[in-house]
């Protein structure tokens, strides 16, 4: 995170990293470690939505991400040593990655701490603003990253499905925004019978079940 890209790991920059306190975030670390899989596996299966695992080690006194909140809800597993979280009162409603005005850190709003211990696990609501710091000497923790489906999913897949409608491709009157906007009444029942399209429930279940990984 200092802002340089390596595409292959140099041992002399990693240690002078980690001599310095720097927090490691590694994804795809399932492949090695049976009982992460197991994990992912469970949370997609539950929730039926796609999920991510990525693992921390941090240090003592070194807080890796500045205050943020996440767009997903966020399941923080310690494994090992102990850390502290900060879980502030202050929250953004339903945020998507890439969309709605930048929120930022209010440093004054009350927040909960609290101390997680080996086998303890914390849950972060989606747009919660949280940060953390090591407590031990090393701390590792896992986390898994819920991707629930959004309503939103069914505009991405209306959109793919939508060229196919006749409906959908049909011109709208002349007249200008005035007439537009009064076509809403006439657009909605387009969708309306668009979402009622066999194929439309199909390609939405074949999205969620993808990203989900079942």
């Amino acid at each position: 995170m200092d802002g340089r890209e390596a595409r292959s790991p140099k041992l002399s920059r990693i240690k002078s990293l980690l001599d310095s306190g720097a927090t490691v975030n590694s994804f795809g670390q399932e492949s090695h470690f049976p009982g992460l899989a197991a994990l992912r596996q469970n949370f997609a299966g539950a929730f039926c939505a796609e999920v991510e695992v990525a693992t921390f080690y941090s240090q003592k006194n070194h807080q890796g991400l500045a205050p943020h909140y996440d767009c997903v809800e966020i399941f923080v597993f310690q494994i090992s040593g102990r850390k502290r979280w900060y879980v502030s009162s202050q929250r953004v409603d339903a945020p998507v990655v890439g969309y709605g005005k930048a929120t930022w850190f209010d440093a004054a709003a009350s927040h909960a701490q609290i101390d997680l211990e080996p086998g303890d696990v914390l849950y972060l609501p989606r747009g919660t603003f949280h940060q953390a710091c090591a407590l031990s000497d090393e701390s590792l923790h896992a986390t898994v990253a819920v991707k629930m489906p959004m309503y939103l999913d069914m505009l991405t897949t209306l959109g793919d499905i939508a060229p196919n409608l006749d409906e959908i491709r049909g011109y709208m009157p002349i007249g200008g925004p005035v007439v537009w906007a009064q076509e809403r009444l006439r657009f909605l029942e387009h969708l309306r019978k668009a979402l009622e399209v066999p194929a439309f429930a199909e390609a939405l279940q074949k999205l969620l079940i993808t990203r989900a990984g079942l």
